[in-house]
């Protein structure tokens, strides 16, 4: 698939199923290493769980009218992006990340900031060749049925430009 034009929007409450399947797809397709620690915590029905509190802090890709990725901005992070399979590589995920630094640096925040998993080297390939910088190791605790994981992980940032 080539590039596509996508419509950016919020998500309400009547986007929960689509993007809780977005999540909950990409997440399994990106984190396969992690099957044995967080697996049981990551059925399609805990993404919809997750997701439904953070919907007021997510935007939304559309193409034809369909939900095709998901961007969740709590604060100064990027908490999670996420594109639809068929989606992928059709500059969506870049579309849906320049969105995410518009509304960061808008809430008065210098620098974004993600985690990516240290084995997740697809997209830390990715983050780095859309300019973010790699600041390091550090441990984020991911949720699970019986409390917080640590999971190794990188922190990726990217100063925002001042208006």
């Amino acid at each position: 698939m080539g590039s596509v034009d996508a419509v950016l929007r919020p998500a309400t409450e009547a986007d929960l199923e689509a993007t809780a399947r977005i999540w909950h797809e990409g997440w399994w397709d990106a984190h396969p290493f992690l099957a044995d620690r967080l697996g049981p915590s990551r059925t399609r029905e805990s993404f919809v769980t997750r997701m439904a509190p953070r919907l007021r802090t997510t935007t939304l890709a559309e193409v034809a009218g369909r939900v095709v990725g998901l961007a969740v901005v709590i604060g100064d992070e990027l908490e999670q992006l996420y594109v639809d399979r068929g989606a992928r590589g059709t500059g969506v995920a870049q579309a849906l990340i320049a969105d995410a630094e518009r509304r960061v640096a808008a809430a008065g925040h210098a620098v974004i900031w993600l985690a990516v998993a240290t084995e997740n080297h697809v997209a830390r390939r990715f983050y780095a060749k859309c300019g973010w910088s790699d600041a390091g190791a550090f441990a984020y605790d991911a949720e699970s049925l019986d409390g917080p994981v640590p999971v190794p992980c990188h922190r990726y940032e990217r100063r925002l430009a001042a208006d």
